[in-house]
């Protein structure tokens, strides 16, 4: 989960965060250390807090629906 690029479905690559200084904004640069990138389109990825939100999503839908059987 959460190992390919949103765009064009292709594996994450992982890159060293000096690679990425000045390309994601400061806060993140500052409070990240594992980011990822796609080879194919160059897109940037990191986790954040954004994962962790989509992950208590799914878990709420799994959670809804074991309710419903």
């Amino acid at each position: 989960m959460f190992s390919r690029c949103l765009r064009r479905n292709t594996l994450l690559s992982p890159v060293s965060k000096e690679k990425v200084k000045g390309c994601v904004p400061l806060f993140v640069y500052e409070t990240q250390e594992h980011f990822y990138e796609c080879r194919g389109c160059g897109r940037l990825y990191w986790a954040a807090t954004h994962k962790e939100h989509i992950l208590k999503e799914l878990s709420d839908m799994v959670e809804d629906i074991e309710g419903t059987e």
